[in-house]
Parts: C-alpha cells; sequence; structure tokens
C-alpha cells in the first residue's frame, strides 16, 4: 500500500512540474482563484479516499487477495498461470471502466454524480482526482464486484489501480505533446490530446472518448472522436449550466449531486 502511494505521490509531482514547464493552454484563472481551483480538487479526493477507507478499509487489493484465498470468482476456478491471470485481470478491469464510465454518462443519476468531474473549466493534473466522493465510493464497489466475479489477480489488481491513477493524472494534464508522438501514442493509449475532447462543453464531443488507459475500447464500441479539428482558440471546457465560480466552490460541489 506505501509503495502505491509513493508511485502516485511521484507521478503527480512529475507531471505536476512537466505541465508547467511544458504547458499546453494557459490557465483562465490567476492568482488565489487558480490556486482554489486546485485546493478544491485535491480536497475531493481526499474526502473520497477517507470515505472509501471507512466504508471498505480493505481495498481492492485486499480484498482480491482474499478472494484468492478462498477462491471465488472464475479465473481463480480455472486451471490458469498466475501471469495469464494478471494479464487478463488487468485488461479486463480497463474494458470494465470503459463502460462505468460510459454508463455515468448515459444512466441520469449516475451522470449527477459524475458531472463534479466535467464542471472543471480547466483541465491539468488536478483535474484527474477531481471526483465526487459518493462516485468514488461507487466506483470502489464496481470494482470489488467485478473482482469477485472474475477472481481477479492481486497483483493485476495492483498494476490496475497504479495504472489507473497514472493515466487519470496523465490524459488531465495540461501537458503540450509533439502532435506526431501524440498520435502515436494514441494507437495504444489515451493521452491529453485524446482525451480533453471529452470535456467539451458541447454535449456531442463530451459523450466520446471514455477510455482512461487503452484507447482501443473507444475506437472497438464507435465512441472515437478525434480532437484535432475541434480544439482551437474557442474550445471550452466544463458545463454551460455552471458559473466558473460554482465549479470550485467545494460546499455546492458536493451538494451537486442532489440539484
Amino acid at each position: 500500500m506505501e509503495n502505491r502511494a509513493l508511485v502516485f505521490i511521484i507521478v503527480f509531482i512529475l507531471f505536476f512540474i512537466l505541465e508547467r514547464v511544458f504547458p499546453r493552454y494557459k490557465e483562465p484563472l490567476s492568482g488565489v482563484d487558480s490556486r482554489f481551483r486546485k485546493a478544491t480538487n485535491l480536497t475531493l479526493i481526499a474526502l473520497g479516499n477517507i470515505l472509501v477507507r471507512i466504508v471498505l478499509p480493505m481495498g481492492g487489493v485486499g480484498f482480491a487477495i482474499f478472494c484468492h484465498e478462498n477462491s471465488y470468482g472464475i479465473l481463480n476456478i480455472l486451471t490458469i498461470s498466475d501471469n495469464v491471470n494478471m494479464i487478463f485481470s488487468v485488461i479486463t478491469l480497463d474494458f470494465i471502466i470503459y463502460w462505468q464510465h460510459r454508463l455515468f454518462h448515459i444512466v441520469p443519476f449516475l451522470w449527477r454524480i459524475h458531472r463534479v468531474h466535467h464542471v472543471d473549466i480547466f483541465l491539468d493534473t488536478t483535474s484527474g482526482l477531481r471526483f465526487h466522493p459518493f462516485e468514488i465510493l461507487l466506483s470502489m464497489f464496481i470494482k470489488f464486484f467485478f473482482i469477485f466475479i472474475l477472481g481477479a489477480n492481486p497483483i493485476g489488481v495492483l498494476i490496475f489501480e497504479v495504472i489507473l491513477n497514472g493515466m487519470a493524472i496523465f490524459n488531465h494534464s495540461n501537458l503540450a505533446i509533439k502532435s506526431g508522438f501524440d498520435r502515436a501514442l494514441q494507437l495504444l493509449v489515451v493521452t491529453p490530446n485524446f482525451h480533453v475532447i471529452h470535456h467539451s462543453k458541447k454535449s456531442q464531443l463530451h459523450n466520446t472518448n471514455y477510455g482512461f488507459n487503452l484507447s482501443i475500447w473507444d475506437k472497438l464500441f464507435d465512441s472515437f472522436t478525434s480532437s484535432e479539428k475541434y480544439l482551437q482558440s474557442d474550445f471550452e471546457v466544463g458545463l454551460d449550466s455552471h458559473s466558473k465560480k460554482e465549479s470550485f466552490n467545494l460546499i455546492k460541489i458536493l451538494m451537486l449531486p442532489f440539484k
């Protein structure tokens, strides 16, 4: 657990620095407002993790170990090697997160919670951590369910969670990447250029590009939109239904699913 937290901190600091050295866009806020927005995002992830620790103290990896020791789940019943189980677990969980994200946009109740992530008016490393505590908890329940059904390998779950956190930070970062290199990366993974269109104010765009790690799912299931022709000077992220101040007011953000 300590090693995973250390990796998370290192990845966060790395991209936090890189996006300041090689920024893609200038943040539309300045001074204390800019710091306030980042502080709100970090507070949300802190509250979410506290809630998860209270309700599900075992954690995803701990639950996977429990399932493995008791031979729960399809992969624990089948006689396959741990390495195959591990690889299959990582890829399958990635696939599940893609569909979970898509459902959070389709189902009205889930969208009310998920829109907390979308009202952020600027994307940077902190945006990848900005989720309502209830969404974080609900996502953990979904993850537990599929770990149990799948019998996911504990090391595979650990790798998946490290990738999940690291890629969320990376593909939300305000990092400038050369177009040729970015297109090459997009053949395999979700980049900031791939993902930014998902945060467009236009609903027909923010209902595309749901992947967080492997880019193949959006292409396979017809939810991919190329960002390049849309990223002009008038491109905006966020939701028109919310003002800039509302987007980083912590109390209003926490109450947003109930409005």
